[in-house]
């Protein structure tokens, strides 16, 4: 780094290490995990950008003997920038930024605090999965009925194989990835992911809904077709594949679909209305886009395809939530009691299946 010499490993004294592991704990803490959520992307954010790649070098200047782990180059090049946190979407104030920057060149001092801070990252952040981190692991994304495959994320897929160790490298059989930098191996280190199955409109935009502006009831062919698009796609098969390199203490997925709906009211011509009128109108069609979106996240549960994740053996603990947070306390959604059953005996099924 610029306007840093490195003693040479013959003569260099490494202070850190002479304070108690604990603290030094604290002190990798600071430096690699965002505060408060603890949580990081995996997926390119376009002002901050996580780098997962192994282009660089690992230097040690202290203790450089012995090095026989080959995935320091990875893990401690994941961020010579920032990492992107769940909150990317929002506009940073200086305090948020200051929060959220983290500093992986403590990886570089040497291999014992390399081992003891990456270990730590490993255990205790919580990597945040989007459903385009996964639609872009098809043959072809640019044909979803179904999803959006974000760009640049893996350098390997991983469902074709999580490398194999040849003579202490990771050798993947599978073709590089355009742009791609997080290599599945590494992935596979983390043990707290969140699923964050957030399918908004980017991934919905083939899909219309027609509901009553009186019952809320969906047309019935518009649940049938929905339905079958969604049966149709692998995205809760192959996220279960990708998460299967891992021994995860938690797994967290939270749901929330969001779709295009159409009613008689939306269709209504407002030009005439009074403001007072036309801001009325205005709170019913908000209600009723809410209500096409909870039953959207309904009928993707009906349909089954999370069945796959009951293959789940490599999951500790697990819990399934509902994405409609941003809402107020009043509005909070209730899960339909079929729901509540289903989600409970997924949990009870997946962590019975836990391979200690």
């Amino acid at each position: 780094m610029e306007g840093i010499e490195y003693s040479s490993a013959a003569d260099a004294t490494c202070h850190l290490l002479r304070i108690p592991k604990e603290i030094r704990l604290h002190i990798y803490r600071y430096l690699l995990i965002p505060t408060p959520t603890s949580m990081v992307s995996i997926t390119p954010g376009d002002a901050f950008q996580d780098d997962w790649s192994d282009d660089e070098d690992f230097h040690e200047p202290i203790d450089a003997e012995n090095d026989s782990d080959s995935d320091a180059d990875t893990d401690a090049d994941m961020g010579e920038g920032e990492y992107v946190t769940a909150t990317e979407a929002n506009l940073f104030t200086a305090e948020d930024y200051e929060a959220y920057k983290k500093h992986p060149a403590i990886l570089r001092t040497n291999r014992q605090i390399y081992s003891e801070a990456i270990s730590m990252f490993h255990e205790e952040a919580i990597l945040v999965v989007e459903p385009g981190d996964i639609f872009c692991l098809g043959d072809n994304v640019q044909d979803l009925k179904f999803g959006a495959a974000h760009q640049a994320v893996w350098r390997h897929n991983p469902l074709h194989g999580f490398g194999r160790n040849v003579n202490g490298t990771v050798v993947y059989d599978s073709p590089e990835l355009e742009g791609g930098l997080l290599e599945p191996h590494v992935f596979a280190r983390f043990q707290n992911i969140l699923f964050d199955a957030n399918f908004d409109f980017e991934h919905t935009q083939n899909i219309e809904l027609w509901i009553d502006d009186d019952t809320h009831i969906i047309r019935k062919d518009d649940v049938a077709e929905f339905q079958r698009v969604v049966r149709s796609s692998s995205i809760m098969k192959d996220f279960a594949k990708v998460i299967a390199g891992s021994k995860l203490a938690h797994l967290e997925i939270s749901l929330e679909v969001e779709v295009m709906a159409n009613s008689n009211l939306m269709m209504q011509d407002m030009l005439d209305e009074s403001d007072d009128e036309a801001d009325e109108v205005e709170e019913k069609i908000d209600k009723l886009m809410e209500v096409a979106n909870e039953k959207a996240t309904e009928m993707f549960l009906d349909s089954g395809i999370c069945n796959s994740l009951s293959t789940l053996t490599n999951v500790q603990s697990f819990d399934f939530t509902f994405g409609f947070e941003h809402r107020e306390e009043d509005d909070k959604y209730k899960p339909l009691p079929q729901h509540v059953k289903m989600i409970a005996q997924m949990k009870k099924v997946i962590e019975g299946n836990w391979e200690a």
